[in-house]
């Protein structure tokens, strides 16, 4: 069988239509995901880091306890310079960045850049 450029062209064409919709989707389920699990597990401490006053190496330590050593995002933590109202960063992937301020509420940066800014 021969086929005509055109419908090599063309199969090819439709081919990468259908191909990078689901390599982005891919993608973004795989960097999102441990994302987010960071983001739930600073939201769930936050409310018992506010009320001790928890430091950046407390917060550290108490990740690496067993009952929070499952969650595992004690190994993401990542030394960035912090604004006055941060108190730590995590890093699941090389796309987002989670941290937690000194408030108790979740940050995020994205490639590098807060949010918010």
């Amino acid at each position: 069988m021969r086929y005509s450029t055109k419908t090599m062209l063309g199969s090819m064409a439709i081919i990468a239509v259908l191909l990078v919709p689901i390599a982005w989707m891919a993608n973004h389920r795989a960097t999102w995901g441990p994302a987010e699990h960071t983001a739930d597990v600073l939201h769930s401490l936050a409310g018992e880091i506010i009320e001790k006053h928890l430091t950046e190496s407390e917060l550290i330590e108490l990740l690496k306890s067993p009952d929070f050593k499952q969650n595992g995002i004690h190994e993401f933590h990542v030394d960035i310079d912090k604004r006055p109202d941060e108190l730590i960063w995590f890093a699941p992937n090389k796309k987002y960045t989670v941290g937690l301020s000194k408030q108790g509420s979740v940050i995020w940066m994205v490639n590098g850049k807060r949010t918010g800014d």
